[in-house]
């Protein structure tokens, strides 16, 4: 498939085979460096998504850094974060993985910083028409332990 690659644009189907193979076999950067090759050529949101879930893969069995796990979140909500139908899956596992560092928070600065970071994911969401607005609007409300953040945001939706 490189050699392929360099002599003629390749199609999804064959980015996807080429993507298959290499999961099975090699769980590393080297894969993600592949995905973002393919996602250079078709910037899909299929291909995004198994991205996504692959690198959740390498994250939880301690393969790449929280900060490279960021990294593909931000890449995948530039590229399908503002779907209206499809991105409520995307988002819901940035916010999971953000999540995930409020139940074991290493010190209180790390535990606000994360507070941050999920009320940006939120806002960010809500920023943009959604078939979901609502019940996104009822997670951020019952997630947020503010109680001048959850007037801000009562404030925003009076509007």
């Amino acid at each position: 498939c490189q050699m392929a690659e360099g002599l003629m644009p390749l199609t999804c189907s064959i980015y996807e085979t080429w993507l298959a193979a290499e999961e099975t076999v090699n769980q590393s950067d080297k894969v993600l460096e592949l995905f973002d090759r393919a996602l250079d050529c078709i910037n899909w949101q299929k291909i995004n998504a198994k991205k996504l879930d692959f690198a959740l893969s390498m994250w939880n069995k301690g393969k790449i850094t929280e900060g490279k796990m960021r990294e593909v979140f931000e890449q995948c909500v530039s590229i399908w974060g503002l779907e209206v139908e499809d991105s409520l899956d995307l988002w819901e596992k940035y916010l999971s993985f953000e999540n995930s560092f409020l139940e074991v928070p290493k010190n209180e600065d790390e535990k606000i910083k994360t507070e941050r970071r999920i009320r940006s994911i939120f806002r960010r969401q809500l920023n943009f028409p959604s078939l979901w607005s609502s019940t996104i609007k009822d997670d951020y409300l019952k997630w947020e332990m503010d109680e001048n953040e959850k007037t801000k945001i009562m404030e925003i939706f009076k509007k």
